[in-house]
């Protein structure tokens, strides 16, 4: 449980991200003349600390999370990376261009992912995206091979059924492995399936419903590669990195609504 830096046994309820502080209610600025509550220290906003009880279900937030990625500096990226996969294809060592962008993606969202968790609920700055997103894309390729080679040992043991049965688990646990790495930055837990069913288990149904949204977010984006021809790769590139915002949004906000039972802090 985060404690008020002031009042060590009170449970915090706000966080201020310039003093880097939690605060309980005691310590905080009410004031009439504000319009929110204010640190008492620095004057700035303070952003509240929910609980599984106190934080609005993530599918009540459906219309705020697809604003989240409309934010200027959000749509900003989203477009600047959809036209550059556009075009890249007509660029000298155009999977260099390929994967910059992809990189770029990642990193920003995984930054989204980590600014919602600890409660900020505004899409982040797009400036820290351009920095270390190959290292990030290189340990989420190390997720990947891990679990691929899983799979295939488990088909050469038990054969197509199993491993079928297997590949699907690892598909629907990828979310929860996705947010495990952003709590611990350790591959080793991203790519241990217990960690994963133990995080599955704990949120329970919700995390069903996230799996559904993204199953249907995933099809909205090949119905528009039958319907859209020539522009089928600008809209598809722009309409995916939107949605990949979303996701990790959503991601990031079920991280935050039960970060107590998840022991995350």
């Amino acid at each position: 449980m985060r404690t008020c830096q002031y009042h060590p046994l009170q449970a915090a309820t706000f966080s201020c991200a310039s003093c880097a502080i939690d605060t309980c209610d005691q310590c905080s600025d009410e004031s009439p003349g504000y319009q929110q509550v204010n640190c008492f220290v620095c004057a700035g906003n303070l952003a509240p600390i929910a609980t599984n009880n106190q934080a609005e279900p993530f599918w009540r937030r459906f219309e705020q999370a697809f604003r989240y990625a409309a934010a200027p500096q959000a749509l900003t990226l989203i477009l600047g990376l959809s036209l550059l996969t556009s075009i890249a294809a007509y660029l000298p060592f155009s999977i260099v261009w390929y994967l910059a962008a992809f990189a770029v993606l990642m990193k920003y969202s995984f930054n989204c992912l980590q600014h919602t968790a600890e409660g900020q609920m505004e899409a982040p700055d797009i400036a820290p995206a351009f920095t270390g997103g190959f290292s990030l894309l290189l340990r989420l390729l190390l997720i990947f091979i891990a679990v691929a080679a899983s799979i295939s040992l488990v088909y050469s043991i038990a054969g197509p059924v199993i491993a079928g049965i297997v590949g699907i688990i690892a598909i629907a646990a990828l979310p929860a492995s996705i947010i495990i790495f952003a709590m611990t930055d350790r591959l080793g837990r991203a790519v241990n399936p217990l960690q994963a069913l133990q995080l599955m288990g704990t949120i329970g149904l919700p995390y069903g419903l996230l799996l559904g949204v993204l199953v249907v977010m995933s099809g909205s984006v090949q119905v528009i590669s039958q319907l859209f021809g020539e522009l089928a790769l600008l809209l598809n590139s722009g309409v995916s990195n939107y949605y990949t915002i979303v996701s990790f949004h959503i991601m990031g906000y079920m991280l935050f609504q039960y970060q107590a039972e998840l022991g995350y802090e």
